[in-house]
């Protein structure tokens, strides 16, 4: 990088005499954990409950100290003229491109730098120590015999919560409005699913190389609330029986940085889960256990890449919140048969396992972009395709498991083993996707 000419960056304050100065007055965050408890019975023979806890957990600063190292190495990002207009390089519209052959004469405008004229991230002295605030409370209530009722809610927040600050690209800069269109769910322009134009906002000119500093803001929410019902039946008349219900509302507020960060910026997702667990004694000392997990797929937002700013490339921009989409609800269910054999003091047991006996299968897929759902790869039969982020299959089909297996105890005299349990896995199909 030269340090005069049209391409110049600041000289790192080190430059002159390649010394750099001792750091020292390293600051210790000292923490300190508070929790009550306290459990009430009321009634005669202790039939009703009601439990409470309430903490402070300090969550101490983990911050690499090579992120604010004064000669850490440093890029930046240039636009590359590789088409001409008039003979003189121009950068290139829409899918045009030059001859793919870099010369120094194709450097364009500078979009980002980051590591030079000293360090691009600092900590600011009077960081604060973040920390969690959790409470709960819980009741319970025995309705009959070996047959009970819980019900609790749960809260949790942090504080002192820190973030980057741009200390040159602030807010005030982001003064031009670059509208967009706004492509759709299937990423393509130009059809009935395109969405209205959006603003997004660009800093006029060349942008000031981005530089951060680690400070604790206001504003910023993070919570956490959920509700817990469980009713239990203890083992008795040979089966017992565990189920379920949770809801949760998780609520973030960010702090805008730039106005493009305003939107969508304060948002409560929620999910949810109902669970069943049995075991049943049948005859011949056979036991049969079996459960059953249903719960709400992943929240999901769609965003839309915007590029040809000043402030770099591949900009993401929210064009749906996280609440415009969720995955599929996932039902996974399992089963396992356990007879034991008793031989004197020592005792054989067999089992049969079944994994995800309905062959369930919940798509990871993380976010959703501009393109969800546009295949981008067709095969010469028109059978099948590979799809970029998500597409929403007819079916979709992974492999489930059977297990076989024998466990005995450890004064159970095997060769070789010590007490243990071997299961053997067989696949029972393989994952097939169906457009």
């Amino acid at each position: 990088m030269t340090s005069t000419g049209p391409w110049s960056f600041e000289p790192t304050p080190y430059a002159s005499n390649y010394v750099v100065p001792a750091l020292s007055g390293i600051r210790h965050y000292p923490a300190l954990f508070a929790a009550f408890r306290g459990v009430v019975g009321c009634r005669r023979q202790w039939q009703d409950a009601a439990e409470g806890q309430l903490g402070s957990l300090p969550s101490q600063h983990r911050q690499c100290i090579g992120t604010v190292n004064p000669v850490g190495a440093g890029t930046a990002t240039f636009d590359w003229l590789d088409c001409r207009e008039g003979g003189r390089p121009a950068v290139c519209a829409g899918n045009n491109s030059g001859d793919r052959l870099f010369t120094i004469d194709e450097l364009g405008q500078n979009r980002a730098a980051a590591g030079v004229g000293g360090s691009s991230s600092t900590i600011s002295p009077d960081l604060k120590d973040r920390y969690t605030d959790a409470m709960s409370f819980w009741f319970e209530r025995e309705l009959a015999n070996n047959i009970g009722l819980r019900v609790g809610y749960t809260f949790r927040t942090d504080g002192n919560t820190s973030q980057s600050v741009q200390l040159a690209r602030t807010y005030d800069l982001f003064t031009l409005a670059r509208p967009f269109r706004d492509p759709g769910p299937d990423g393509i322009l130009g059809n009935a699913d395109d969405g209205l134009d959006f603003v997004w906002y660009d800093i006029p000119g060349q942008a000031p190389a981005s530089r951060t500093e680690l400070r604790t803001v206001e504003g910023i929410i993070a919570t956490d609330r959920a509700v817990d019902v469980t009713f239990t039946k203890r083992m008795s008349n040979r089966f017992s029986l565990v189920t379920s219900y949770y809801f949760n509302w998780d609520r973030d507020r960010g702090r805008p940085q730039n106005p493009n960060q305003e939107r969508f910026n304060d948002e409560t997702l929620t999910n949810w889960n109902f669970k069943v667990f049995g075991s049943y004694q049948a005859p011949f000392q056979v036991t049969v256990t079996s459960s059953v997990r249903h719960q709400s797929g992943n929240n999901l937002s769609r965003d839309v890449t915007v590029s040809g700013g000043n402030i770099g490339t591949g900009t993401v921009f929210g064009a749906e919140p996280n609440t415009a989409y969720r995955t599929d609800n996932v039902t996974v269910f399992d089963a396992k048969i356990e007879r034991r054999f008793r031989f004197g003091p020592r005792s054989l047991s067999t089992f049969v396992d079944a994994f995800n006996i309905l062959n369930t299968n919940s798509a990871d897929i993380g976010a959703q972009s501009g393109n969800s759902g546009r295949p981008t790869v067709t095969l010469a039969t028109a059978a099948a395709c590979r799809c970029r982020a998500s597409c929403v299959p007819r079916r979709l089909s992974r492999r489930a498991f059977s297990g076989l297996g024998l466990a005995w105890p450890s004064k159970l005299a095997v060769p070789g083993f010590q007490g243990s349990r071997v299961q053997v896995r067989k696949p029972w199909n393989f994952g097939t996707l169906e457009l």
